[in-house]
């Protein structure tokens, strides 16, 4: 029984790490190369109908594509539809 409250303390100890870190790290979700959905803390650096850069706080994240739209924008969230080509991501050093 020890054991197993060791682990479950351990578990959760990493757990709550790991979901802590998530936080402040933007999520993007893709559908097909057509739409991105990001949340969480972000501030939109450059933005344009080819290239749109985002900083956060680990970094940069640089999406390019066509006939880009944001159609969904809010403190937390942002929707971004077109023809979506590369995302790449720039970690700070």
């Amino acid at each position: 029984m020890k054991l197993l409250n060791t682990f479950l303390l351990n578990l959760k100890k990493n757990i709550t790490h790991v979901s802590s870190e998530f936080s402040t790290t933007p999520l993007i979700t893709m559908k097909a190369n057509q739409q991105v959905y990001i949340e969480n803390k972000y501030t939109i650096q450059s933005f344009t109908s080819d290239k749109i850069t985002l900083l956060y706080k680990e970094g940069m994240i640089q999406i390019t594509g066509e006939k880009l739209m944001i159609t969904t924008l809010y403190p937390e969230e942002m929707t971004l539809q077109g023809l979506i080509k590369q995302i790449q991501f720039h970690p700070l050093k």
